[in-house]
């Protein structure tokens, strides 16, 4: 027999050893663990300005299914993304919110129990981040998918390892994304924000040319505070925006660019970008759909306008592909991919905490914590 047949026959052993003591792994679920949690929920809808009718409820602490684990909460994060939820007018899975809905999409905490397992059993006792892909974050207890667990570095605290799922994996997913369709250079827009910020560190790491679009001269220096070429930054605001952001794309040959704004950015950047450009709508910071789109730029440019988002990103990956994303991911987690934390909040203060963020969100990150 071959040395390929038999390091074949081997994986295929290994494989069905490792399924069969992952098979019968017992739960183990602490006995002092308490019956009820506080939680944050939503109760009702709100606007484009305002939160919807949030609350914080006592609740059961999650039951645990096998492949999953539970975790006593030590911190979440505050994204965008949260905030679009707080409202009651986005859902992770695209459809309309049911009420009341668990709100929170990411944080940190300890693995203090798991449905069986083996992969269960080695998460037991590990400071970890989490994605809470239905929400469920912004409580004591939530119980995850093992495949939607990292370990954190030892040298990260639980505040900052709140911040390891959503936007980390999305620069990387992004870039990932437009590099595999053949794009060499992009442009981003929102790139003062925290994913941004990612984005430009990400960007530079990998060597991969990138426009910046950001609304005000501030931010435009932050950026080059951080390292980005003066000249690749581009003010949304300025009046010849559009032919200075056509004319760097035609030399930087950015066909690619990541919408994190919607409303009129969408159709701007499309009809900058050169011959064969496609935008990747993965935000609606304006709180406006996509408008204003010009279909002969589309037509007579061969140029189209896509969406992109984390949770079907990873729902078409293999779990051999996750797991070597989610090493990726925390391998940059205190480099490129950190996230520069303002303030601190509590369940008890959040809605006022919150508000403050929706006022002014670039440099003001906020991290829910857990005594």
């Amino acid at each position: 027999m071959g040395f390929v047949k038999v390091m074949s026959v081997l994986v295929v052993l290994v494989a069905i050893g490792l399924k069969l003591v992952h098979d019968n792994t017992p739960p183990v679920i602490p006995g002092n663990l308490p019956k009820e949690m506080r939680a944050l929920r939503v109760h009702g809808p709100g606007n484009a300005t305002t939160l919807g009718d949030v609350r914080v409820d006592t609740i059961p602490v999650p039951k645990v299914e096998r492949g999953y684990v539970l975790i006593r909460v030590r911190a979440a994060a505050i994204n965008p993304s949260d905030i679009y939820f707080l409202r009651g007018i986005y859902t992770s899975t695209g459809n309309d919110p049911s009420f009341p809905a668990a709100a929170g999409f990411e944080g940190s905490g300890l693995v203090v129990g798991h449905g069986g397992g083996l992969f269960g059993h080695m998460l037991l006792g590990q400071r970890v981040a989490f994605g809470a892909a239905g929400g469920g974050a912004y409580a004591e207890y939530i119980a995850v998918k093992e495949d939607l667990v990292i370990p954190l570095p030892a040298e990260m605290n639980y505040p900052q390892g709140a911040f390891s799922m959503v936007n980390p994996l999305t620069a990387i997913g992004m870039l990932s994304t437009g590099l595999s369709e053949g794009h060499q250079a992009f442009v981003q827009t929102a790139a003062a924000s925290s994913l941004g910020k990612m984005l430009l560190r990400l960007s530079k790491v990998q060597d991969v040319p990138m426009i910046h679009v950001v609304r005000r001269a501030a931010q435009k220096q932050l950026l080059v505070g951080l390292g980005a070429v003066p000249e690749h930054v581009l003010i949304s605001t300025d009046n010849d925006f559009v032919p200075k952001l056509r004319a760097l794309s035609k030399q930087l040959r950015a066909t690619a660019a990541f919408d994190a704004v919607a409303g009129t950015s969408t159709a701007q950047l499309a009809e900058a970008l050169p011959d064969g450009g496609l935008v990747y709508v993965y935000g609606a910071l304006s709180n406006e759909p996509v408008k204003d789109v010009d279909p002969m730029v589309l037509m007579h440019g061969n140029k189209r306008i896509g969406g992109w988002h984390l949770r079907v990103w990873t729902d078409n990956l293999y779990f051999p592909q996750k797991l070597m994303y989610i090493f990726k991911t925390r391998a940059l987690l205190t480099t490129a991919l950190r996230t520069d934390i303002n303030g601190y909040v509590s369940l008890d203060n959040f809605v006022t905490e919150a508000n403050k963020y929706m006022g002014a969100a670039t440099n003001n990150k906020r991290v829910l914590v857990f005594k």
